[in-house]
């Protein structure tokens, strides 16, 4: 049976959530999480396809992306799942036909500026919600510290723009806000 293709936006940003089959661990280590994060960004560069937030917790991805005319968010997907998954494979021996992810990604268009900033919070607190860090700025694999320092691989000027006002970026983020995202 075919799959239902996924749904576009105009806008073509999406909140994206990549799992470990039946919810296991993939990213335990660093090396792990590390060579996921390469491999968005080769690809992220290869296609320019715009990373606006990341945070990888040891079963599952957060993404937050926009797709260009040349690349889709699926396509961007598989490179990046096919990539990883053989690497994954190799170190840990695993046979070529055993499943690494969950079936597919899952995958919402976020259709306004504020869908798209509630998202980014969520994922960038959502480490501290899992007891994991004490503050947003502990955990490494994440983009939340990547938007307080100068100079960045993740696409910031969307999400500083939107937050002008009031206490800005880092206050914004730090509002504890129950939001409606995809399940993990």
């Amino acid at each position: 049976m075919p799959r239902n293709a996924r749904q576009r936006d105009e806008k073509g940003i999406h909140h994206v959530v990549v799992q470990g089959k039946r919810l296991e661990n993939i990213f335990e280590n660093e090396a792990e999480k590390e060579l996921y994060l390469e491999t968005l960004l080769q690809y992220k560069a290869k296609t320019g396809i715009k990373l606006y937030a990341f945070c990888i917790l040891e079963n599952h991805v957060h993404l937050v992306l926009q797709e260009t005319k040349e690349e889709s968010v699926s396509s961007f997907m598989r490179r990046v799942g096919v990539r990883f998954s053989y690497w994954y494979r190799q170190r840990y021996d695993l046979p070529v036909g055993e499943r690494l992810f969950r079936g597919r990604y899952l995958s919402e268009p976020l259709h306004t500026e504020e869908e798209v900033l509630e998202v980014v919070r969520h994922i960038h607190q959502e480490p501290v919600k899992q007891g994991l860090v004490l503050k947003m700025e502990d955990y490494e694999w994440s983009s939340y510290r990547l938007y307080l320092s100068p100079g960045s691989f993740i696409d910031r000027r969307l999400i500083l723009d939107s937050l002008h006002f009031g206490g800005g970026y880092q206050a914004y983020m730090e509002e504890e806000k129950d939001v409606a995202v995809l399940e993990e």
